[in-house]
C-alpha cells in the first residue's frame, strides 16, 4: 500500500470513527427514550408549549425552556431517585422544613406530602421562572397551608446579588460566590439574598434543612452561625465539578464545629444518554447533629 493510499485510508478511517461515534450516540438515544414513547412526547408537549407529569401522587408543571430538570424529569420519569427516597425515611410529620433550591418544587411537594397539614415547608428558589412554577405547582396541589414559597438565595450576608441564569435552570448560580463564573449564564436577573440566621429570624427552627445551591453550600453555611446548632439534621448536595476540595473539606471542619458529622452519602447516578462520563458526579451528604 503507497503513502497516498494510506493517507486516503486513514482519512476515510477518521470520518467513519465520527460517523460511528454518532450513530452510537443515536442509538443509544432510542434505545433509552423512543421504546417508553417519552421522546416523541417531550417534543410535542414542547411544539404546544406544555409540559407536565404526575409524580409520587402530585402534578408537577414543567418549564418548556429548561433544558435542566424539566427536561429529566419528563423523559426519565424521576429525579434523585436515593435521595429523595432517603429523604423520605428521615421525614416524619409535624416537622418544620427549610429547602433552600426548590426549583419548580419536587422537594418541597415530597416533604409537605411526608410532613402533613400540621408541618411546615419553607421553599426558597431565586430563579424567577422556577419561583413563578414553585407557586403554581403549590396552588395546584393544594398545598398552600404547608409550602411557604420565598424568591430568595441563601448567602454569606443579606443584600442584593445577581442571579446568572443557564439553559439548565437548575444549574444558574449567584454571582461573586460560585466556581462556575467562568461560564456565563444565558442570562442575569437580580435577586435578595440573606443568611440562614436572618431568614429564620422571628420564624420556628426547622428539623431538616435541605440545600442545593450550586457549589455555594460551604459559603452559605458562614451566614447560619446563630441557628445551626438548633438545626438537627442537614441535607447538602454536593457537586464534585463545582466545589472544590480544599472548600468541601473547610464544610466538613466547619460542620464538625458545630457538632454535625456525616451520617450518610447517598450517590445518585445522572440520568443523561449524552454525557456518560458525569453519570456519578452528583452527591448528597446527610449531618446529623451529635
Amino acid at each position: 500500500m503507497s503513502s497516498s493510499d494510506l493517507k486516503v485510508f486513514s482519512f476515510i478511517e477518521k470520518r467513519a470513527r465520527r460517523w460511528w461515534h454518532l450513530g452510537f450516540k443515536v442509538l443509544r438515544f432510542l434505545f433509552f427514550s423512543l421504546p417508553s414513547g417519552r421522546t416523541l412526547s417531550y417534543f410535542w408537549h414542547l411544539f404546544r408549549g406544555q409540559l407536565s407529569i404526575k409524580i409520587n401522587g402530585f402534578s408537577l408543571e414543567l418549564d418548556p425552556k429548561d433544558r435542566g430538570l424539566s427536561r429529566d424529569f419528563f423523559l426519565y420519569g424521576n429525579y434523585e431517585i436515593y435521595s429523595s427516597a432517603y429523604l423520605w425515611k428521615k421525614l416524619d410529620s409535624k416537622k418544620i422544613i427549610l429547602d433552600a433550591g426548590s426549583s419548580f418544587g419536587f422537594y418541597p411537594l415530597l416533604e409537605a406530602q411526608k410532613v402533613g397539614p400540621r408541618g411546615r415547608v419553607y421553599a426558597l428558589e431565586p430563579v424567577s421562572r422556577s419561583f413563578a412554577l414553585l407557586q403554581k405547582n403549590i396552588t395546584n396541589n393544594k398545598k398552600q397551608k404547608i409550602i411557604f414559597p420565598y424568591r430568595l438565595a441563601l448567602a454569606p450576608q443579606d443584600g442584593i446579588g445577581i442571579m446568572c441564569i443557564k439553559d439548565r435552570h437548575n444549574a444558574s448560580f449567584l454571582s461573586g460566590y460560585s466556581q462556575t463564573e467562568k461560564r456565563e449564564g444565558v442570562s442575569k436577573e437580580k435577586v435578595r439574598t440573606v443568611t440562614l440566621d436572618s431568614f429564620l429570624r422571628n420564624k420556628p427552627l426547622p428539623h431538616l434543612l435541605r440545600l442545593d445551591t450550586e457549589g455555594m453550600e460551604a459559603k452559605v453555611f458562614l451566614g447560619g452561625k446563630k441557628v445551626l446548632r438548633a438545626i438537627p439534621e442537614i441535607m447538602v448536595e454536593i457537586h464534585p465539578h463545582l466545589i472544590p476540595k480544599k472548600q468541601f473539606l473547610a464544610m466538613c471542619s466547619f460542620l464538625q464545629r458545630y457538632g454535625f458529622y456525616p451520617e450518610a452519602i447517598i450517590v445518585d447516578p445522572y440520568p443523561c444518554w449524552i454525557t456518560p462520563d458525569k453519570k456519578w458526579k452528583r452527591l448528597a451528604l446527610l449531618f446529623s447533629y451529635l
